[in-house]
């Protein structure tokens, strides 16, 4: 990478995988982070762009405050393709769009702002994104340690944690279209951030 030139990178794992620790890291390192998952969720607030779509499509998940209730989300399209699927594609032109600008804004103001730009998404591949970035990060981890860290982090059961992998892209698919696999088994986050800033240094 030439002196001074933004890099934009793509980083994607599974639920599970410390994709978001990676993020933190590499925030830390002075990227933009870039993070689809909030954007999905601006766009789902009411009255912002794909609310009434998803509304819609899908009943009874509009809680009584108006908002979409999205454990209820959640557990429909993790447990069923075809609404997972639907979901995708309501809201993925609408998070695309936002991401995009957001980098094409930064990218405008010229070089040296930040080294990097990170488009943190787990549906890097599924959305388009890839095309966008100049090399993907893909970060992977056993199965046991994903399904233990998604049970903790969103209190899940061991049934719902396995559906939630299951309706991901396989793990292999995602290591086979990846530029840098980042595996994270660590416990120790002392470890993961010496390998991510190795990775950085390797850049230059």
């Amino acid at each position: 990478m030439a002196q001074n030139e933004t890099k934009v990178i793509g980083l994607t794992g599974n639920s599970g995988s410390g994709k978001s620790t990676v993020a933190k890291i590499l925030k830390e390192a002075g990227a933009l982070i870039v993070n689809a998952d909030s954007v999905a969720y601006e766009i789902m607030l009411p009255g912002s762009a794909a609310y009434k779509e998803v509304a819609l499509a899908f009943d009874d998940i509009v809680a009584p405050n108006g908002r979409i209730d999205r454990k209820k989300l959640a557990a429909l399209v993790f447990a069923d393709p075809e609404s997972k699927a639907k979901l995708d594609e309501i809201t993925l032109p609408y998070i695309v769009s936002s991401m995009l600008r957001q980098v094409n804004h930064v990218l405008s103001l010229g070089s040296g702002h930040y080294p990097y730009i990170v488009l943190d998404a787990p549906l890097l591949f599924e959305s388009g994104l890839q095309t966008h970035v100049h090399e993907v990060w893909v970060v992977t981890a056993d199965e046991q340690t994903r399904l233990v860290r998604i049970m903790r982090r969103d209190s899940l059961s061991e049934e719902e944690a396995l559906a939630r992998l299951r309706a991901q892209t396989p793990e292999k698919t995602l290591i086979n279209l990846a530029d840098v696999v980042i595996e994270n088994n660590y416990e120790n986050i002392a470890e993961l951030t010496d390998k991510i800033h190795n990775l950085l240094k390797d850049e230059v």
